[in-house]
């Protein structure tokens, strides 16, 4: 359905809006470029970065509103939307990168200067240096015994018996029961630890146990920032202990995308298919992209200040409800309808209609779209139980009379200061009218249809991508000719009646 002139000026603007978006990532895209950490300083990096979550925020409201306003190119949209993730990731992880090198380097430096101003020991008292501690998580072994070896077991100026009270020290737990009954001596530190190498250098062990933990990971009951970082967080950090054990992770996207995503709770898994234009086997690299992307969305919707609010209508919280008579004359009665014990808020959870809630209304506009789109809603009436191309609810925007509700209603960009008038009266004229149509109860001629994009096999049994409208009334399906020819259909000419409007019949 094509847009009328008042939105495609709406359409030009918002696109306008999201280059400058754009622009500024590129911006910082550039100053990477030519960022050089010998000349400069590494917090000018630091600054850049925390300036990266409010450009993604900016960029998401943008293009939220022309998703909703540009349905009919939903593939161009969705490019545009993948595109800009891309390179918002790509030049986070770069940033985060750089700032890890330098703060290793940093504390490299540092660590030397201090070694090398600390006098040896001497005497039998030990110095009060930090050691690494390891409780007999298998886990951790790899790590705690690279740290000792560098800070005590290779240094040649402590005595073995110093080093089995450094050992004891870092001990706890089992770990620290295998070596408890034997004496601090000299002569008993190697054996002490042949008995810890016995008992934890096990790699076999160690895989295992990484991968009893991705298995083990926490399950994600509610969408939210916290419950998918968790989730994002534990997979990540096994999946790097088990490269670093060389393991063959790279062919195992298979299973680990299939446990991830039963991890994951309805909606977001619902939301990742919906992702997913063809059927070849995901990648866990896609998947792990697709849950920070989520985890930042929903950190960015979480954080907004409660002063950016949106110009919104007043909204009953009990809905009135549109009884016809039988010569079809609106007549309103205003009816209270009980809301049940079991309904919940789909932005709070709260025991509430979404129109209700505050946190919902505190939200801007762009992120109610995304709280009513992630939880699967009807646009109009907030219902989960069907979309708004089928809802039955006579109401719709109190503001511009379309299929949506008030509350997600985005403001026009104003008209130019340049009006006559004669166009002014015109315009007052106009919204008198439609102020007296609404009062009256008219419906305006709005329909929205919902579309979908298929995969159609062709003649050969190639999938193709194609566009299809939803229409729940129809009884007959049709495809354009210009499909039919791109599909190498073979077509034959018949007489059929087809009924349309009014029960006419061509």
């Amino acid at each position: 359905m094509g847009l009328d002139e008042s939105d495609q000026k709406v359409l030009t603007d918002l696109k306008r809006k999201r280059g400058v978006i754009k622009a500024s990532l590129t911006r910082v895209r550039n100053f990477m470029n030519t960022f050089n950490p010998r000349e400069q300083a590494i917090t000018l990096v630091e600054f850049r970065q925390e300036e990266l979550p409010q450009i993604s925020r900016k960029f998401d409201e943008i293009q939220c509103q022309i998703e909703l306003l540009d349905v009919d190119n939903f593939e161009e949209t969705e490019q545009a939307r993948e595109a800009f993730e891309n390179d918002y990731y790509s030049i986070r992880s770069e940033m985060q990168e750089m700032i890890n090198q330098e703060k290793s380097h940093n504390s490299s430096m540092s660590n030397n200067s201090l070694n090398a101003s600390v006098p040896h020991p001497q005497q039998a008292r030990l110095p009060p240096i930090e050691i690494p501690k390891f409780d007999g998580n298998i886990q951790e072994w790899n790590s705690f015994f690279d740290l000792y070896k560098a800070m005590v077991h290779n240094n040649e100026h402590y005595s073995l018996a110093q080093k089995f009270s450094y050992l004891r020290l870092a001990l706890g737990g089992p770990a620290l029961d295998i070596i408890k009954g034997i004496p601090i001596t000299e002569v008993n530190y190697e054996a002490a630890m042949r008995k810890l190498q016995q008992r934890y250098d096990n790699k076999s062990l160690v895989i295992q146990s990484h991968i009893r933990a991705i298995l083990d990971a926490p399950r994600v009951e509610v969408a939210s920032a916290n419950e998918l970082q968790k989730l994002h967080s534990c997979v990540s950090t096994h999946i790097a202990a088990l490269e670093s054990l060389c393991q063959p992770i790279e062919h195992w996207d298979a299973w680990l995308v299939t446990i991830i995503l039963r991890k994951l709770d309805q909606t977001t898994s619902h939301e990742w298919q919906l992702r997913r234009t063809n059927t070849d086997l995901p990648t866990y690299i896609e998947l792990e992209a697709f849950i920070s992307s989520r985890c930042i969305a929903f950190e960015s919707s979480e954080t907004l200040d409660a002063n950016e609010k949106g110009e919104e209508a007043r909204y009953p919280t009990n809905s009135a409800i549109m009884k016809k008579t039988s010569n079809h004359t609106a007549t309103r009665k205003g009816l209270i309808a009980s809301i049940p014990n079991d309904i919940k808020c789909s932005c709070c959870s709260e025991p509430h209609k979404l129109y209700a809630c505050s946190k919902f209304k505190d939200l801007s506009i762009g992120d109610r779209v995304t709280v009513v789109r992630d939880s699967r809603l009807c646009f109009n009436c907030f219902s989960p139980t069907h979309m708004a191309t089928v809802c039955k609810s006579l109401y719709g925007c109190r503001i511009c009379r379309r299929r949506h509700n008030t509350l997600l209603h985005f403001d026009k960009v104003p008209e130019p200061q340049q009006t006559t008038e004669r166009e002014r009266t015109t315009t007052e004229r106009s919204n008198v009218s439609a102020a007296a149509s609404a009062f009256n109860g008219l419906e305006q001629n709005y329909t929205f249809l919902a579309t979908a994009v298929v995969l159609v096999a062709d003649r050969r049994s190639n999938q193709r991508k194609c566009r299809a409208l939803l229409d729940s009334g129809s009884q007959v399906n049709f495809i354009s000719g210009n499909l039919a020819k791109s599909l190498q259909l073979e077509c034959k000419k018949s007489n059929l009646p087809v009924g349309g409007i009014g029960a006419r019949i061509w």
